[in-house]
């Protein structure tokens, strides 16, 4: 037999590694490292998804603005609209907690009368 059957006389499997000499076996597996241009594409990847989530947050936080300063800016016209025509209900209606302002000046009659 010769010296590359192991035992029960069957060959080794070529895709195992076998160390050459002990002092090899001794040594850990050496692990791969990340180079430096692998690095850079790593980090490259990390600033554009950054990028991405942050465009997101703006345009969606731009809108939400736009929204509700038109909602707020329809309110407002529709309570002027409502006093200039002396409909002090539908004025009232548009205060976002009427229930705690005084209506004394804010009632059809004064309304008419102004």
């Amino acid at each position: 037999m010769s010296d590359e059957t192991g035992a029960g006389g069957q060959s080794p499997r070529p895709d195992e590694d076998i160390p050459a000499t002990r002092a090899e076996a001794a040594l850990p597996a050496r692990r791969r490292r990340v180079g430096r241009r692998a690095w850079i594409g790593i980090v490259a990847a990390l600033v554009v998804v950054a990028a991405i989530l942050v465009t997101v947050v703006a345009v969606t936080a731009s809108t939400r603005a736009q929204t509700a300063r038109a909602e707020a800016a329809a309110s407002v016209t529709k309570y002027l609209t409502s006093v200039a025509r002396g409909d002090a209900r539908s004025a009232l209606g548009e205060l976002s907690d009427a229930s705690k302002l005084d209506r004394t000046l804010l009632t059809d009659a004064a309304l008419k009368a102004s």
